[in-house]
């Protein structure tokens, strides 16, 4: 069926960005430093708005270790918190509560605007681990508009943990928070889980292929000189919840649409489940990026390492292959003028 699928232009900002986020691919070993916190606008001052993955089944409790060494489920009650795979958070899993001053047993539904961290595990859902770009596939796009079929993802959303092992790539760090509200528009049971706060940190590495792209030197916006972003063709990492893709009915439902690259919107563009990911500054990378320089988008297959998902996506670039010649170069803005601005 034929079907538009529109996309967001992404804020402007003058901010340094902190690396950040990421997912998930072929079995390959590395331990890897941390990176940044990872809601949707925690890239620092910046502001933006079908394989099986092999996880703990979500419908059987997490065992952990007690001090005599034999496992056990974790203790605590139930709350009336739940969480993407449908399960209530248990008492002992909260492991901080902020703007009121019930404990864990005690929060109840009428404590409005309190805020629930729970670190240790996240939420995820499979992908579909699809993708196409207009540059190998150009009869599938007219402008932002995608000619082909428009799958829906439904996976269940699954529990992950610190330790556990998705696609090859172990969970270095997991979390997610809570938000107590009364929002009359949120039917759905999950409806207090807060959008771009469930995150997931990794160690290992992953290979994907799409458009590399690096923010011209801008005088107007210095901050944004160098900025590097990856638009996946297809990419497999777990999918975790965002703001974007809220319904008020039937809760997180990961859309899928097409991304165009920043300064050259309509030129290269991107169709699947993730949209760009930022991999920080050209100047502080340590690999050989192949002739790719400031102002510069080509097509290319890297491997990402430091890789973290929540609400923004980020990596560090371990290796960079091109696949194309380069595809456009931006010259660097001197003036100051108002020109094609940068992040």
């Amino acid at each position: 069926m034929k079907s538009s699928i529109a996309t967001c232009i992404f804020s402007l900002s003058i901010a340094i960005i902190s690396l950040f986020l990421g997912g998930c691919s072929n079995e390959q070993n590395s331990n890897q430093n941390s990176v940044s916190d990872c809601s949707e606008v925690s890239l620092d001052n910046f502001s933006k708005t079908e394989n099986p993955l092999n996880s703990q089944n979500s419908d059987i409790p997490k065992e952990t270790s007690s001090e005599s060494g034999v496992s056990s489920v974790p203790a605590g009650e139930p709350t009336f918190l739940i969480g993407l795979d449908g399960n209530a958070v248990l008492t002992s899993e909260i492991t901080r509560l902020e703007e009121t001053d019930k404990t864990a047993e005690t929060l109840t539904e009428d404590d409005l605007w309190a805020k629930v961290y729970c670190e240790g595990f996240a939420y995820y859902k499979e992908p579909l681990n699809i993708g196409y770009n207009n540059y190998q596939n150009p009869e599938l796009f007219d402008g932002f508009n995608f000619l082909g079929d428009i799958p829906e993802n439904k996976n269940e959303w699954k529990r992950v943990y610190v330790g556990d092992e998705i696609c090859g790539l172990k969970v270095k760090s997991a979390s997610v928070n809570f938000y107590v509200h009364d929002w009359e528009d949120y039917k759905f049971p999950e409806r207090y889980v807060r959008a771009n706060e469930n995150c997931i940190e990794f160690e290992g590495t992953i290979e994907a292929e799409g458009f590399l792209e690096v923010n011209k030197n801008s005088v107007q916006y210095p901050d944004s000189n160098g900025l590097m972003w990856f638009y996946p063709t297809s990419i497999n990492l777990p999918i975790v919840p965002t703001s974007l893709d809220l319904d008020d009915e039937k809760g997180f439902v990961r859309r899928i649409g097409v991304t165009g690259t920043y300064n050259h919107n309509l030129d290269f563009l991107t169709f699947g489940e993730f949209k760009e990911i930022h991999l920080g500054n050209i100047n502080d990378t340590r690999c050989d990026m192949n002739d790719i320089g400031t102002g510069d988008i080509a097509y290319v297959r890297v491997t990402l390492k430091d890789i973290r998902v929540g609400g923004a996506v980020g990596a560090k670039l371990e290796n960079v292959e091109l696949l194309s010649d380069i595809l456009v170069h931006t010259e660097d803005d001197t003036t100051g003028g108002h020109g094609t601005m940068g992040r």
